[in-house]
């Protein structure tokens, strides 16, 4: 079994996945990137991330509601949250990674 480390990417746009990719996998991760967020829940179990990147704004299933489900979970992994939009959306989404301890 291998101790590299395990990233998991959710963002709507594979032009940001495969970016991170390039970047984390140079550092040494094991890079997981899904595009589709309604993936999100099966894939997480699977891949048992040591960290999750996610972007807030995406169709479906967005970022907040992934936030939301991991600390429903109990899932202490860190988060790294994307953002490009409204600056309210990410707010939100730190105060939900403070509140959960993500």
């Amino acid at each position: 079994m291998s101790d590299q480390k395990r990233l998991l990417v959710v963002d709507d746009h594979v032009e940001i996945t495969d970016l991170i990719r390039k970047i984390a996998g140079t550092d040494g991760y094991d890079v997981h990137a899904l595009n589709q967020s309604t993936q999100f829940f099966d894939q997480f179990e699977k891949i048992d991330s040591d960290v999750v990147c996610i972007e807030i704004h995406m169709p479906d299933v967005d970022g907040i509601e992934i936030l939301r489900w991991l600390s429903s979970h109990g899932s202490g992994v860190p988060v790294i949250i994307l953002s490009v939009g409204d600056p309210l959306f990410t707010k939100v989404a730190e105060r939900i990674g403070e509140a959960a301890n993500l």
